[in-house]
């Protein structure tokens, strides 16, 4: 491991977007691409030592929620308010959520923002969720980082899931965590 991600850009989350809607084939809810965005980043962490979106995390109600990727969908579908305006032009021009809270893709993903390591972690994100529902999804998101940061949240307020926490939820936790020390 020796990768870690500079921070989170809008350019590129847009094209992991209009990638994952690509491979699934259809337009996907907004809960869906966040799960993905969650589950690849938990793949890309455990094998890179870094998120593959740069990404700030929260432990919403209903799973894990990338902040910045959620602002780009939530711009697609309209529902956006203070927002940074880069990403209201990236959204509208490459999603469409007229009908939020399905999302499609208006064009093909500029594939020169995705590296082989962040194509890879989200293709095993995308064959993990394949098929499951609403229920499953969040069942499955409902991890340790999850439950750490909503108990944190139910005291304080802070529902951040920081990069070690999630760390923690992964089955080579200790390697992670040791790299991110380092």
């Amino acid at each position: 491991m020796a990768l870690r991600e500079k921070g989170f850009s809008p350019e590129a989350a847009v094209e992991a977007l209009l990638y994952v809607l690509h491979r699934v084939g259809r337009p996907a809810t907004v809960h869906e691409l966040l799960k993905i965005r969650y589950f690849a980043d938990k793949e890309h962490l455990s094998m890179y030592g870094g998120l593959a979106s740069g990404d700030r995390y929260y432990a919403m109600e209903f799973g894990p929620v990338a902040s910045g990727t959620y602002d780009l969908l939530k711009v697609a579908g309209k529902r956006a308010k203070n927002v940074p305006p880069r990403f209201v032009e990236l959204a509208t021009d490459a999603l469409d959520g007229s009908d939020y809270p399905k999302v499609r893709a208006k064009r093909e993903p500029n594939m020169e923002f995705l590296s082989q390591s962040k194509v890879d972690a989200l293709d095993d994100a995308i064959e993990k969720c394949r098929g499951w529902d609403f229920t499953k999804r969040v069942k499955e998101s409902h991890d340790s980082a999850w439950d750490t940061a909503r108990a944190r949240w139910a005291e304080t307020g802070d529902a951040t899931m920081s990069v070690p926490l999630i760390s923690q939820a992964l089955s080579n936790a200790d390697e992670v965590l040791a790299h991110l020390a380092a």
